[in-house]
């Protein structure tokens, strides 16, 4: 805006550039352009658009807010950003110098970088992030314990038949290598069916993610990562015990 179109009461109106794409196409072409703000077409609701600006998060940002439009004259209260170097905290009463040079009785009040007030609007957003690390990470630690349960299990019942193959002349990697395949195998269905299960209700924590998309690949990567990490040791203690076995002492007991 320049002075005039306060002194004038010119129908001026700057717009966000999320509105100027919706209406006009681009940014570029939206200057000049007319737009109507009323629902009914009348000499008052038309305004001449003379700017565009950056779209602004107020409130929330996780997501868009709705087009914004500033009018020349229209608020009694503002908000001012300044752009610094160095430490921007010790600028605050050169900025409260400059506004009082600019607009003098214009009182200035709550200064705060933006960094503190970014902090202040995630903060609900971060509590919840680091719960949920909390939790995913003791689910992990609880799935490793179930996984080498079911293998340990897995294994004790069927330590007659590994006995077999070292009476025929396998080796110990060859046994242990069979319970490692085994096991994994089973660990890749129960990894189907959980990435299924969260490509299905990933959805539901969406309002919670912020710069991150609910289905992104590299989430789900490495989630699985860990947990084939988590398996793949879950399966090596039983996969030792297997090859260790003594075929003698089992062949006793069969007899």
């Amino acid at each position: 805006f320049v002075d005039d179109d306060v002194r004038t009461g010119r129908r001026a109106i700057v717009i966000d550039d999320s509105l100027a794409v919706r209406a006009f196409g681009s940014s570029d072409a939206a200057i000049g352009k007319t737009l109507q703000l009323e629902r009914e077409r009348v000499p008052d609701s038309l305004f001449e658009v003379v700017g565009v600006v950056r779209h602004i998060r107020y409130h929330d940002l996780r997501r868009p807010m709705l087009p914004q439009i500033y009018q020349a004259g229209l608020f009694t209260q503002f908000s001012v950003a300044v752009r610094a170097t160095g430490d921007a905290a010790s600028l605050a009463s050169a900025v409260e110098a400059a506004i009082e040079g600019l607009r003098p009785g214009t009182a200035v009040q709550d200064v705060r970088l933006l960094s503190d007030i970014v902090e202040e609007a995630l903060g609900p957003t971060l509590l919840a992030a680091a719960l949920m690390t909390m939790f995913g990470l003791v689910a992990l630690l609880l799935a490793a314990v179930g996984v080498y349960g079911a293998f340990s299990y897995y294994v004790s019942e069927r330590m007659s038949d590994f006995a077999i193959p070292p009476a025929l002349g396998a080796s110990p990697l060859e046994i242990r290598r069979f319970v490692l395949t085994r096991c994994l195998g089973m660990a890749a269905a129960g990894l189907t069916l959980g990435l299924m299960g969260a490509a299905a209700f990933g959805s539901i924590g969406a309002d919670l993610l912020y710069g991150v998309n609910a289905w992104d690949a590299r989430i789900y990567l490495g989630a699985m990562v860990c947990l084939s990490t988590a398996a793949i040791l879950a399966a090596g203690l039983p996969a030792r015990r297997a090859s260790n076995v003594d075929p003698k002492h089992w062949v006793t007991r069969m007899t």
